[in-house]
C-alpha cells in the first residue's frame, strides 16, 4: 500500500470500478475498461480511478481546504477511461467538479438498472430518502450521503459545516477589513441602558446554545460509539450552528454600526 496519503487505495480503485461495471463514466464514452489479454489467464484495465477535486496542488480542480483523508476518499473519485481521465484534467474549467459529480451519479444509476429494475427502483428510493433536505448541500456532501465511507458521519459535518460557514466567513474577513459597510444607526437619547442590555442578554444566550451545539447536538447526531449516524440529525445540526453564527456576525454588525 503507498504510503501517500492523498493516493487511493487499491480497495477504493476496485469497489469505484464495480461501482461503474468497468465502464468510462463519462456519458458520452461508456467504454469498457478492462478485457482479456493476449496471453491466457491474463487482463488487461484501461480505466482508471480519476480525482474529481484534485489530489495535489496545481492539479485540476485542486481544493486547499480539504484534507489528504477526503481527497483520497471513494467520494471524490470517478471511474474514468484512460482518454477522458486526461481530458477533465487537460481542461478543468469544461470538466468543474459539479459535472464529474453529476456523471457518476447518472452513471451509477443505469448501471444499478441494468443489474435489475426493482433493485434500481429500491435504490433510488433508499437514496433519495437519505438525501431528502439536501438539495443545497455541495456536492461532496451528498456523495458523501451516498457512499458513507469510513468515518463519513465526520466527512459529512466537515463538509456541511465548510461549505455552511464560507460565505459567513468571508462576510466577517470584509468586515475585519472595513468593506463591509451599513448606515450607522444612532441611538436616541435615553435608549442607551436598554440597547446595549439587550445585546449582553443576546450575547449570554448565543454562548451557551453554541455549546450545547458543539457538546451535545453534533455529538449525538454522529452516533454513539459503534452506532452509525443519522445524514438527517448531522444535517439538522450543522444548520442550528450555520444560525447561531449568522446571529453572531450580526451582533458583530450591530456594535459596529451603532451611534450612540
Amino acid at each position: 500500500m503507498s504510503s501517500d496519503p492523498d493516493r487511493f487505495t487499491q480497495a477504493v480503485t476496485e469497489t469505484l470500478a464495480k461501482r461503474a461495471a468497468n465502464r468510462c463514466s463519462n456519458p458520452d464514452c461508456g467504454a469498457v475498461t478492462s478485457g482479456p489479454a493476449s496471453d491466457d489467464g491474463r487482463s488487461i484495465t484501461v480505466g482508471e480511478a480519476a480525482y474529481i477535486y484534485g489530489a495535489k496542488l496545481g492539479s485540476a480542480r485542486y481544493d486547499r481546504e480539504m484534507a489528504a483523508a477526503e481527497r483520497s476518499s471513494i467520494t471524490n473519485a470517478i471511474w474514468l477511461c484512460r482518454n477522458c481521465h486526461k481530458a477533465i484534467d487537460a481542461d478543468p474549467k469544461q470538466y468543474p467538479a459539479a459535472l464529474l459529480f453529476e456523471w457518476r451519479l447518472e452513471h451509477e444509476r443505469l448501471v444499478s438498472e441494468q443489474l435489475g429494475k426493482a433493485g434500481s427502483e429500491l435504490r433510488r428510493k433508499v437514496i433519495g430518502g437519505q438525501l431528502k433536505g439536501f438539495e443545497d448541500a455541495s456536492y461532496l456532501a451528498r456523495q458523501i450521503v451516498i457512499d458513507k465511507p469510513r468515518a463519513w458521519e465526520f466527512r459529512l459535518m466537515t463538509e456541511l459545516l465548510r461549505s455552511k460557514l464560507d460565505p459567513l466567513l468571508a462576510r466577517w474577513r470584509a468586515l475585519e477589513r472595513g468593506l463591509s459597510v451599513r448606515r450607522i444607526k444612532r441611538l436616541a437619547r435615553g435608549e442607551e441602558l436598554n440597547w446595549f442590555g439587550d445585546r449582553i442578554s443576546e450575547l449570554g444566550k448565543l454562548a451557551p446554545a453554541l455549546s450545547g451545539i458543539i457538546n451535545q447536538e453534533f455529538e449525538e447526531a454522529c452516533g454513539k460509539p459503534g452506532e452509525p449516524g443519522s445524514p438527517g440529525a448531522i444535517l439538522r445540526a450543522c444548520n442550528l450552528f450555520e444560525e447561531a453564527c449568522q446571529l453572531l456576525l450580526s451582533w458583530e454588525e450591530d456594535i459596529r454600526f451603532t451611534a450612540v
